[in-house]
């Protein structure tokens, strides 16, 4: 391995990704290894900043800002245990390869402090319905919730919609059609979200699949690649291909798809 260090295995090892053999070979590594070491525990606390944020996500508008600025950082590409040994992952990957870099720590971590304050989140509609104020209204509202002309009507019908625990067909569609076809983006990625949650129903993943297909953001190009990564979804191969191969698609979202596409391939 690349300077006999294994900072291409701790997010997978933090994640428990990694085979027993694997792992009782960084946890021998990390004994002898303060560097390494050292690079654990910033892993650590950047977890924990994660638990501590949890509530305060940045608007997908700042986290493709984010990837940006990341594009401009260099960095070495460290090894994966994955790409070494052939290993395939057990679920999909919520530690994004940006965890390369001590540099990449401070920028997310600053980024989702940003997201808190930042000019570009939703204004807020005090005329919205209030999950923690108001009972869940009957479907036929929520179904008009999500058609209002107010974004942030629309993002609290994607999650009333998202309560629901058993959906039928109805619910299904009107989450489809947020994800697909809302003019704003944060309602968008508010129902990619919503939607994993029945993510293994057939017509939720024929829906990611075409997402895949026509989704321009890039910050909601990357949450679907990870869900249809996650449930091992083949069909998202050649979408995946092409979406790499078009010269828009931005070089991090490209970088996404070369580095899990071999779990599907």
């Amino acid at each position: 391995m690349k300077n006999d260090h294994y900072s291409g295995w701790l997010t997978f090892y933090l994640d428990g990704q990694l085979d027993k053999e694997q792992e009782r070979e960084v946890e021998a590594h990390l004994n002898t290894c303060p560097s390494c070491s050292e690079e654990l525990q910033e892993y650590k606390a950047l977890l924990m900043a994660f638990d501590d944020e949890k509530n305060a996500l940045p608007d997908p508008a700042l986290e493709v800002r984010f990837y940006e600025n990341l594009e401009n950082m260099t960095f070495t590409e460290p090894e994966s245990p994955f790409a070494r040994q052939g290993h395939t992952s057990r679920r999909r990957f919520p530690l994004f390869p940006v965890l390369k870099a001590a540099a990449g720590i401070a920028l997310l971590i600053g980024a989702f402090m940003l997201g808190r304050w930042g000019a570009d989140k939703i204004p807020v509609d005090n005329t919205a319905i209030s999950l923690e104020e108001t009972a869940t209204p009957e479907p036929s509202a929520i179904f008009s919730l999500a058609e209002d002309r107010s974004a942030s009507k629309r993002i609290q019908a994607v999650h009333y919609l998202e309560e629901i625990t058993s959906p039928d067909a109805p619910v299904l569609d009107a989450l489809i059609r947020r994800m697909l076809l809302d003019e704003n983006m944060n309602v968008r990625r508010t129902a990619v979200d919503a939607l994993e949650k029945f993510k293994t129903h057939k017509k939720v993943t024929e829906a990611y699949l075409h997402a895949l297909e026509t989704e321009k953001n890039p910050a909601i190009q990357i949450a679907v690649i990870q869900i249809l990564i996650g449930i091992r979804e083949k069909k998202a191969a050649p979408a995946m291909r092409q979406l790499m191969d078009q010269e828009d698609t931005k070089s991090f979202v490209k970088e996404q798809i070369r580095s899990l596409l071999p779990i599907i391939a």
